[in-house]
């Protein structure tokens, strides 16, 4: 095995080199984010503070501690969620406030690209030179780079800036899913109190409210998670998906490090650490023609 940075690896099109300094700083045009009706978006974030205040508040503080005077397992309870909310919260708010990527509709400095190269790909939509991956959204109007998919739940489109902020958002879901529900299910079982009369207060019809809606979204999200990871393991698209050939497959580790950046400590943090710059991409052919093995 020959290990390889992803830097260094053959790019798609050799033309591409030429352009890849030139469009750095204009990938990223910041016009479009949370497009069209908030109201899921805005849904999502009261349920998310809702769900907060009901567990920290409701739970841990009146009910286990001042109720029960089980402070330790109060206590456990809170610093456990306040590690993994703001995770969650952040990955949330940067995919929906972060722009994807697309090619800027200005093409003055695009002098370096050569318009007789018949392999370039043009967008039939907007006229604008069309990377590979990158496809045409109809709805917010634009050409994304490395798009995904469009996703009401944060109201805006899924693609080269914002994936790994996805990717996050449906792994910290997940995960506070098996959290919330494994400790309200222990406070549940060791209350020493009938069910009924938990129902019977305030604080228990809220708790048992929150873990309906938790369980809910882990129902939904924690399969959509297991399949987006699968599909940054593999270096596919959702739309990508749909075709037999995957020609970026370069291997698992390089896979993960271009969409979750090469530091392991990072990988599950809501920063910004995706490899490249979105307009060009190593294929496993590439590889293969350095005698690079894939794994």
């Amino acid at each position: 095995l020959v290990e390889m940075d992803t830097d260094d690896l053959p790019l798609i099109n050799k033309n591409y080199n030429t352009v890849t300094q030139t469009w750095s700083n204009f990938y990223c045009t910041h016009k479009f984010w949370c497009t069209g009706d908030l109201g899921l978006f805005i849904v999502v974030l009261g349920l998310s503070f809702y769900a907060l205040y009901v567990y920290l508040i409701a739970l841990c503080l009146q009910t286990l501690a001042l109720e029960d005077h089980k402070y330790i397992q109060a206590g456990l309870y809170a610093v456990g969620i306040l590690c993994i909310f703001p995770l969650y919260i952040t990955s949330y708010l940067r995919t929906a406030f972060t722009d994807p990527g697309t090619v800027p509709e200005d093409t003055s400095d695009f002098e370096a690209v050569d318009m007789r190269d018949e392999t370039q790909k043009y967008c039939k939509k907007t006229g604008l030179w069309k990377p590979p991956r990158s496809h045409f959204d109809s709805v917010t109007r634009r050409l994304v780079l490395r798009m995904d998919h469009y996703c009401p739940w944060v109201k805006t489109t899924v693609g080269f800036r914002n994936y790994k902020f996805f990717v996050l958002f449906l792994f910290w879901t997940s995960i506070i899913a098996v959290y919330v529900g494994i400790t309200v299910g222990i406070y549940f079982l060791t209350a020493g109190k009938k069910f009924t009369d938990i129902l019977s207060t305030t604080n228990g019809r809220q708790i048992l409210a929150v873990e309906v809606i938790v369980s809910i979204f882990g129902f939904v999200l924690i399969p959509f998670c297991g399949a987006h990871i699968g599909m940054t393991l593999k270096n596919e698209t959702t739309i990508e998906g749909f075709f037999r050939e995957n020609p970026y497959d370069i291997g698992r580790r390089k896979n993960w490090e271009q969409t979750m950046g090469k530091n392991p400590w990072l990988w599950f943090m809501p920063v910004p650490t995706t490899q490249g710059n979105g307009l060009v991409y190593p294929t496993n052919l590439d590889l293969e023609d350095t005698g690079t093995s894939i794994v």
